[in-house]
Protein backbone atom coordinates (compact mmCIF):
# COMPACT_ATOMS: atom_id res chain seq x y z
CA UNK A 1 0.00 0.00 0.00
CA UNK A 2 1.43 3.49 -1.41
CA UNK A 3 0.53 6.30 1.65
CA UNK A 4 0.72 9.70 0.75
CA UNK A 5 1.19 11.75 2.99
CA UNK A 6 -1.21 14.69 4.25
CA UNK A 7 -0.92 18.15 5.53
CA UNK A 8 -2.64 18.88 8.82
CA UNK A 9 -5.11 21.10 8.69
CA UNK A 10 -2.76 23.74 11.17
CA UNK A 11 0.12 23.85 8.84
CA UNK A 12 -1.60 24.68 6.08
CA UNK A 13 -0.61 28.31 4.99
CA UNK A 14 -2.40 31.90 4.54
CA UNK A 15 -1.57 32.78 1.32
CA UNK A 16 -2.23 35.79 -1.00
CA UNK A 17 -4.63 35.98 -3.92
CA UNK A 18 -5.31 38.50 -6.40
CA UNK A 19 -3.58 42.05 -5.00
CA UNK A 20 -2.34 45.44 -5.08
CA UNK A 21 -1.83 48.73 -4.26
CA UNK A 22 -1.68 52.77 -4.99
CA UNK A 23 -1.21 55.84 -3.65
CA UNK A 24 -3.60 58.73 -2.62
CA UNK A 25 -1.81 61.79 -1.71
CA UNK A 26 -0.01 60.77 2.09
CA UNK A 27 -2.35 57.65 2.11
CA UNK A 28 -1.60 54.29 0.73
CA UNK A 29 -4.43 51.78 -0.51
CA UNK A 30 -3.84 48.57 0.19
CA UNK A 31 -6.12 45.46 -1.82
CA UNK A 32 -5.54 41.53 -1.55
CA UNK A 33 -7.61 38.54 -1.89
CA UNK A 34 -6.58 35.91 1.30
CA UNK A 35 -6.99 32.27 0.93
CA UNK A 36 -7.71 31.17 4.49
CA UNK A 37 -7.48 27.14 4.86
CA UNK A 38 -9.87 26.02 7.38
CA UNK A 39 -10.37 26.31 10.86
CA UNK A 40 -7.62 29.18 10.31
CA UNK A 41 -8.13 32.23 12.51
CA UNK A 42 -6.13 35.24 13.84
CA UNK A 43 -6.24 39.15 14.70
CA UNK A 44 -2.29 39.42 14.74
CA UNK A 45 -1.91 39.32 11.06
CA UNK A 46 -0.92 42.53 8.78
CA UNK A 47 -0.41 44.17 5.59
CA UNK A 48 2.66 45.40 5.08
CA UNK A 49 3.69 47.12 1.93
CA UNK A 50 7.81 47.65 1.48
CA UNK A 51 10.17 49.73 -0.64
CA UNK A 52 13.26 47.75 -1.50
CA UNK A 53 16.27 48.75 -4.02
CA UNK A 54 15.92 44.80 -5.05
CA UNK A 55 13.06 42.21 -5.23
CA UNK A 56 12.34 40.33 -1.95
CA UNK A 57 13.89 36.97 -2.08
CA UNK A 58 13.21 35.87 1.51
CA UNK A 59 14.64 35.91 5.05
CA UNK A 60 14.76 39.70 6.00
CA UNK A 61 13.39 42.46 3.91
CA UNK A 62 15.69 45.12 3.76
CA UNK A 63 14.08 48.58 3.11
CA UNK A 64 11.49 51.12 3.85
CA UNK A 65 7.98 49.70 5.34
CA UNK A 66 5.81 52.09 3.05
CA UNK A 67 2.59 51.13 4.87
CA UNK A 68 0.61 48.61 6.93
CA UNK A 69 -2.89 47.70 7.72
CA UNK A 70 -3.78 45.69 10.89
CA UNK A 71 -6.36 42.42 10.08
CA UNK A 72 -8.33 39.76 11.95
CA UNK A 73 -9.38 37.05 9.81
CA UNK A 74 -12.12 34.90 9.95
CA UNK A 75 -12.70 31.47 11.16
CA UNK A 76 -14.03 29.53 7.98
CA UNK A 77 -15.20 26.23 8.15
CA UNK A 78 -14.15 25.83 4.49
CA UNK A 79 -11.51 26.92 2.50
CA UNK A 80 -12.15 30.56 2.49
CA UNK A 81 -11.70 33.60 -0.06
CA UNK A 82 -10.93 36.77 2.26
CA UNK A 83 -11.09 40.05 0.56
CA UNK A 84 -9.00 43.02 1.90
CA UNK A 85 -9.09 46.49 0.84
CA UNK A 86 -7.87 49.54 3.80
CA UNK A 87 -6.46 52.79 3.10
CA UNK A 88 -3.68 53.89 5.45
CA UNK A 89 -0.90 56.74 5.97
CA UNK A 90 1.79 56.28 3.74
CA UNK A 91 5.32 56.55 4.69
CA UNK A 92 6.93 57.92 1.40
CA UNK A 93 11.29 56.75 1.45
CA UNK A 94 13.35 59.80 1.42
CA UNK A 95 15.64 60.74 -1.77
CA UNK A 96 15.31 60.38 -5.07
CA UNK A 97 15.74 57.00 -6.79
CA UNK A 98 13.68 53.86 -7.76
CA UNK A 99 12.56 51.49 -5.58
CA UNK A 100 11.25 47.79 -6.01
CA UNK A 101 8.06 47.34 -4.00
CA UNK A 102 6.56 44.43 -2.16
CA UNK A 103 3.79 42.92 -0.38
CA UNK A 104 3.98 41.09 2.92
CA UNK A 105 1.59 38.77 4.72
CA UNK A 106 2.60 38.83 8.09
CA UNK A 107 1.71 37.41 11.56
CA UNK A 108 3.21 37.40 15.31
CA UNK A 109 3.98 40.60 16.39
CA UNK A 110 7.34 40.57 17.95
CA UNK A 111 7.34 36.87 16.64
CA UNK A 112 7.64 38.17 12.98
CA UNK A 113 6.56 35.00 11.01
CA UNK A 114 6.33 35.85 6.83
CA UNK A 115 3.10 33.39 5.58
CA UNK A 116 3.20 35.01 1.91
CA UNK A 117 4.82 38.13 -0.46
CA UNK A 118 5.04 39.03 -3.84
CA UNK A 119 7.15 41.65 -5.95
CA UNK A 120 5.94 43.88 -8.15
CA UNK A 121 7.43 43.81 -11.58
CA UNK A 122 7.03 47.91 -12.23
CA UNK A 123 9.78 49.88 -10.31
CA UNK A 124 8.09 52.45 -7.97
CA UNK A 125 9.17 56.27 -8.45
CA UNK A 126 7.94 58.99 -5.68
CA UNK A 127 7.44 62.06 -6.91
CA UNK A 128 8.57 64.57 -3.99
CA UNK A 129 9.95 67.74 -3.70
CA UNK A 130 13.78 67.01 -3.59
CA UNK A 131 17.32 69.39 -3.28
CA UNK A 132 18.72 69.89 -6.23
CA UNK A 133 22.42 71.13 -6.85
CA UNK A 134 24.95 71.92 -3.99
CA UNK A 135 23.84 72.42 -0.34
CA UNK A 136 25.75 73.91 2.26
CA UNK A 137 25.39 75.31 5.57
CA UNK A 138 27.52 77.67 7.87
CA UNK A 139 27.65 78.92 11.32
CA UNK A 140 27.89 82.57 12.39
CA UNK A 141 27.82 83.32 15.99
CA UNK A 142 24.44 81.96 17.48
CA UNK A 143 22.88 81.83 14.03
CA UNK A 144 23.27 78.81 11.69
CA UNK A 145 23.24 79.45 7.61
CA UNK A 146 21.57 76.98 5.68
CA UNK A 147 21.81 77.55 1.41
CA UNK A 148 20.91 75.24 -1.23
CA UNK A 149 21.39 75.81 -4.71
CA UNK A 150 17.23 74.98 -5.38
CA UNK A 151 14.50 73.16 -4.71
CA UNK A 152 12.27 71.26 -6.60
CA UNK A 153 8.67 69.96 -7.10
CA UNK A 154 8.44 67.40 -9.71
CA UNK A 155 4.61 66.54 -9.51
CA UNK A 156 1.78 67.17 -11.91
CA UNK A 157 1.24 71.36 -12.25
CA UNK A 158 -0.92 72.87 -9.53
CA UNK A 159 0.23 70.27 -7.14
CA UNK A 160 1.32 72.53 -4.51
CA UNK A 161 3.81 70.94 -1.40
CA UNK A 162 2.94 71.27 2.03
CA UNK A 163 5.33 73.80 3.69
CA UNK A 164 8.74 72.58 3.16
CA UNK A 165 11.73 73.38 6.04
CA UNK A 166 15.33 72.72 5.74
CA UNK A 167 17.01 71.53 8.81
CA UNK A 168 20.58 70.70 9.55
CA UNK A 169 20.80 67.45 12.10
CA UNK A 170 24.20 65.95 14.41
CA UNK A 171 23.61 62.13 14.11
CA UNK A 172 25.69 58.80 15.33
CA UNK A 173 25.54 58.06 11.69
CA UNK A 174 25.26 58.70 8.47
CA UNK A 175 21.49 59.81 7.64
CA UNK A 176 19.98 57.07 5.64
CA UNK A 177 16.08 58.07 5.81
CA UNK A 178 13.13 57.58 7.83
CA UNK A 179 12.57 59.24 11.48
CA UNK A 180 15.96 61.63 12.25
CA UNK A 181 17.77 60.14 15.51
CA UNK A 182 20.24 62.80 16.90
CA UNK A 183 20.68 66.68 17.80
CA UNK A 184 18.42 69.33 15.55
CA UNK A 185 21.12 72.15 15.04
CA UNK A 186 18.45 74.15 13.51
CA UNK A 187 15.88 74.38 11.14
CA UNK A 188 14.08 77.29 8.41
CA UNK A 189 10.77 77.33 7.02
CA UNK A 190 10.32 77.84 2.51
CA UNK A 191 7.17 77.99 2.29
CA UNK A 192 5.28 75.62 -0.25
CA UNK A 193 6.02 75.20 -3.85
CA UNK A 194 4.21 74.65 -6.32
CA UNK A 195 4.35 71.31 -8.81
CA UNK A 196 6.79 71.71 -11.93
CA UNK A 197 8.10 74.61 -9.90
CA UNK A 198 11.50 75.39 -8.50
CA UNK A 199 12.61 77.86 -5.58
CA UNK A 200 15.86 78.86 -6.44
CA UNK A 201 19.12 80.30 -4.95
CA UNK A 202 18.19 79.39 -0.81
CA UNK A 203 19.70 80.82 1.67
CA UNK A 204 18.15 80.74 5.31
CA UNK A 205 19.23 81.80 8.47
CA UNK A 206 17.96 80.02 11.82
CA UNK A 207 19.23 80.39 15.81
CA UNK A 208 22.40 77.95 16.03
CA UNK A 209 21.93 74.86 18.42
CA UNK A 210 25.13 73.13 19.47
CA UNK A 211 25.20 69.19 20.10
CA UNK A 212 26.06 67.60 22.94
CA UNK A 213 29.85 66.63 23.56
CA UNK A 214 30.57 64.25 20.63
CA UNK A 215 31.77 63.21 17.27
CA UNK A 216 28.75 64.03 14.84
CA UNK A 217 27.78 63.26 11.36
CA UNK A 218 26.21 65.58 9.52
CA UNK A 219 23.12 66.01 7.30
CA UNK A 220 21.24 68.52 5.67
CA UNK A 221 17.08 67.43 5.56
CA UNK A 222 14.43 68.67 3.63
CA UNK A 223 11.24 67.92 5.08
CA UNK A 224 7.55 68.61 4.18
CA UNK A 225 4.21 69.12 6.41
CA UNK A 226 1.91 66.27 5.83
CA UNK A 227 -1.72 66.16 7.47
CA UNK A 228 -1.16 62.55 7.97
CA UNK A 229 2.47 62.24 9.92
CA UNK A 230 3.31 65.89 10.64
CA UNK A 231 6.85 66.66 8.95
CA UNK A 232 8.43 63.94 7.04
CA UNK A 233 11.87 63.77 5.10
CA UNK A 234 11.69 63.96 1.42
CA UNK A 235 15.36 64.29 0.47
CA UNK A 236 18.75 64.51 2.44
CA UNK A 237 22.40 65.19 1.93
CA UNK A 238 24.68 63.55 4.23
CA UNK A 239 28.23 66.06 4.68
CA UNK A 240 31.26 64.12 4.34
CA UNK A 241 33.11 66.03 7.32
CA UNK A 242 32.17 64.89 11.19
CA UNK A 243 31.49 67.55 13.39
CA UNK A 244 33.13 67.54 16.89
CA UNK A 245 32.16 69.22 19.69
CA UNK A 246 33.90 69.61 22.53
CA UNK A 247 33.29 69.16 26.24
CA UNK A 248 33.29 72.45 27.88
CA UNK A 249 34.01 71.04 31.53
CA UNK A 250 37.18 68.95 30.34
CA UNK A 251 38.41 71.56 28.15
CA UNK A 252 38.45 74.49 31.04
CA UNK A 253 40.06 71.68 33.43
CA UNK A 254 42.52 71.19 30.20
CA UNK A 255 43.46 74.91 30.70
CA UNK A 256 43.73 75.03 34.27
CA UNK A 257 45.87 72.39 34.67
CA UNK A 258 48.39 73.66 32.23
CA UNK A 259 48.36 77.39 33.47
CA UNK A 260 50.19 78.94 36.23
CA UNK A 261 48.89 78.76 39.60
CA UNK A 262 50.46 82.10 40.70
CA UNK A 263 48.32 84.87 38.40
CA UNK A 264 44.48 84.70 38.96
CA UNK A 265 42.87 85.32 35.85
CA UNK A 266 41.26 88.55 34.70
CA UNK A 267 37.56 89.15 35.29
CA UNK A 268 35.88 88.78 31.92
CA UNK A 269 33.72 87.02 29.88
CA UNK A 270 34.43 83.35 28.88
CA UNK A 271 36.26 82.60 25.93
CA UNK A 272 34.03 81.13 22.72
CA UNK A 273 35.16 77.12 22.41
CA UNK A 274 35.83 76.47 19.09
CA UNK A 275 34.32 73.45 17.17
CA UNK A 276 35.94 71.46 14.92
CA UNK A 277 35.16 70.16 11.92
CA UNK A 278 37.77 67.17 10.94
CA UNK A 279 38.44 67.21 6.84
CA UNK A 280 37.24 64.02 5.23
CA UNK A 281 40.10 61.83 3.83
CA UNK A 282 41.88 62.49 0.43
CA UNK A 283 39.75 59.98 -1.72
CA UNK A 284 36.22 61.69 0.31
CA UNK A 285 37.39 65.09 -0.27
CA UNK A 286 38.09 64.67 -4.47
CA UNK A 287 35.08 63.15 -4.99
CA UNK A 288 33.19 66.07 -3.53
CA UNK A 289 32.39 67.55 -6.99
CA UNK A 290 29.40 69.93 -7.03
CA UNK A 291 27.05 68.91 -10.03
CA UNK A 292 25.86 72.33 -11.61
CA UNK A 293 21.69 72.65 -11.60
CA UNK A 294 19.64 73.28 -14.51
CA UNK A 295 17.90 76.64 -14.74
CA UNK A 296 15.14 75.06 -16.12
CA UNK A 297 11.95 73.20 -14.40
CA UNK A 298 12.47 69.54 -13.90
CA UNK A 299 9.94 67.87 -15.39
CA UNK A 300 10.54 64.76 -13.07
CA UNK A 301 12.54 63.99 -9.85
CA UNK A 302 13.74 60.58 -12.09
CA UNK A 303 16.04 62.92 -14.24
CA UNK A 304 18.28 63.50 -11.16
CA UNK A 305 21.40 61.42 -9.64
CA UNK A 306 20.92 59.28 -7.10
CA UNK A 307 21.66 61.36 -3.89
CA UNK A 308 22.71 58.81 -1.77
CA UNK A 309 26.07 61.02 -1.32
CA UNK A 310 26.87 64.67 -0.72
CA UNK A 311 29.46 65.08 -3.70
CA UNK A 312 27.57 68.37 -4.07
CA UNK A 313 28.49 69.69 -1.34
CA UNK A 314 31.64 72.42 -1.47
CA UNK A 315 34.70 70.54 -0.52
CA UNK A 316 35.08 74.35 1.49
CA UNK A 317 32.61 73.21 3.97
CA UNK A 318 35.35 70.63 5.31
CA UNK A 319 37.60 73.67 6.50
CA UNK A 320 38.37 74.04 9.93
CA UNK A 321 36.37 76.93 11.26
CA UNK A 322 35.81 78.62 14.60
CA UNK A 323 32.47 78.66 15.97
CA UNK A 324 30.76 81.43 18.16
CA UNK A 325 28.42 79.12 20.23
CA UNK A 326 28.07 80.03 23.95
CA UNK A 327 26.28 78.17 25.73
CA UNK A 328 22.22 79.30 26.92
CA UNK A 329 22.39 81.09 30.33
CA UNK A 330 22.17 79.58 33.13
CA UNK A 331 18.92 78.76 34.66
CA UNK A 332 17.21 80.14 31.13
CA UNK A 333 15.28 77.42 29.05
CA UNK A 334 16.06 76.72 25.93
CA UNK A 335 13.14 77.60 23.74
CA UNK A 336 10.38 76.09 22.41
CA UNK A 337 10.16 74.93 19.12
CA UNK A 338 6.40 76.32 17.80
CA UNK A 339 6.19 73.82 15.55
CA UNK A 340 7.00 70.88 17.50
CA UNK A 341 6.11 71.50 21.16
CA UNK A 342 3.47 69.58 22.70
CA UNK A 343 0.11 71.10 24.72
CA UNK A 344 2.00 70.57 28.18
CA UNK A 345 5.15 72.75 27.28
CA UNK A 346 3.30 75.15 25.56
CA UNK A 347 0.68 76.05 28.74
CA UNK A 348 3.87 76.18 30.67
CA UNK A 349 4.75 79.65 28.90
CA UNK A 350 3.53 82.93 30.48
CA UNK A 351 -0.20 83.86 29.64
CA UNK A 352 -0.82 80.42 28.31
CA UNK A 353 -3.68 78.72 29.09
CA UNK A 354 -4.13 74.98 28.71
CA UNK A 355 -7.11 75.61 26.42
CA UNK A 356 -4.49 78.45 24.63
CA UNK A 357 -2.29 76.33 23.83
CA UNK A 358 -4.48 73.55 22.45
CA UNK A 359 -5.40 76.43 19.68
CA UNK A 360 -1.47 76.61 18.99
CA UNK A 361 -1.33 73.28 18.09
CA UNK A 362 -4.04 73.27 16.21
CA UNK A 363 -2.88 76.20 14.03
CA UNK A 364 0.37 74.40 12.80
CA UNK A 365 2.08 75.31 10.88
CA UNK A 366 3.60 78.63 11.74
CA UNK A 367 5.57 80.59 8.93
CA UNK A 368 6.63 83.13 11.49
CA UNK A 369 6.24 83.86 15.37
CA UNK A 370 4.36 86.75 14.80
CA UNK A 371 1.40 84.40 13.13
CA UNK A 372 0.80 83.26 16.37
CA UNK A 373 -1.70 86.36 16.87
CA UNK A 374 -3.97 85.06 14.68
CA UNK A 375 -4.51 82.48 17.30
CA UNK A 376 -7.38 82.91 19.95
CA UNK A 377 -6.14 84.02 23.14
CA UNK A 378 -3.24 85.39 22.08
CA UNK A 379 -2.99 89.00 21.88
CA UNK A 380 0.26 91.40 21.24
CA UNK A 381 0.75 91.30 25.03
CA UNK A 382 0.95 88.09 26.11
CA UNK A 383 3.33 87.40 22.16
CA UNK A 384 5.62 89.73 23.76
CA UNK A 385 5.96 88.13 26.79
CA UNK A 386 6.22 84.65 25.10
CA UNK A 387 8.22 85.52 21.83
CA UNK A 388 11.76 85.41 23.17
CA UNK A 389 10.48 81.48 24.84
CA UNK A 390 10.13 80.41 20.99
CA UNK A 391 11.48 79.23 17.88
CA UNK A 392 10.09 77.97 15.01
Amino acid sequence: MNLQPTHRRQDLPVRLGNHGYRFDGDFAVLEADLHIPPHCSGSDFGLELWACSSPHAGGSVLGTKVAEVALELPTPIAPHLHRVEARTAASIPSGDRDHAMVLMLVSGGDARRVHDFANYGRLQHFASPSLDGAVGYGVEGDQLVLRAEAVSNPRSEGNSSGTLCLELWALAEPYAGGVPSGHRLGGAELGSVWGQHRLPSIERRAPFTPPVPGRWHLALLLREWTLAQGYVTRDYRNFDVVYDQADPERAAASVAAAAPAVVAPAAGPRPVEKLRLIKPAPEAAAAAVAEPASSEPRASVAESAEVAVAAEVPVAVAAEIPVAAPAPAAGKPAPLSLQRASIEELSKLPGVSLKVAKEIVKGRPYASLDALLQVRGIGEKTLRRIKSLLTL
